[in-house]
């Protein structure tokens, strides 16, 4: 039996994981923190963002 392909992410969910991964771990206020440095994101977008990477297994 062959393995599933993993769940695949969006741009913004790679960035997130980028800096998760970055940091060893972080807070979605961390996340958010270093995703506003680049572009405007609402803190609760990072939060959704980050319980379904939660769901999928991500963190």
């Amino acid at each position: 039996m062959t393995k599933p392909d993993p769940i695949p992410l969006s741009e913004r969910q790679l960035e997130i994981m980028n800096i998760v991964w970055q940091r060893k771990e972080a807070t979605v206020a961390d996340v958010w923190d270093a995703l506003t440095r680049r572009s405007k994101i609402a803190r609760n977008t990072v939060l959704t963002l980050m319980q379904r990477l939660e769901e999928k297994g991500w963190l």
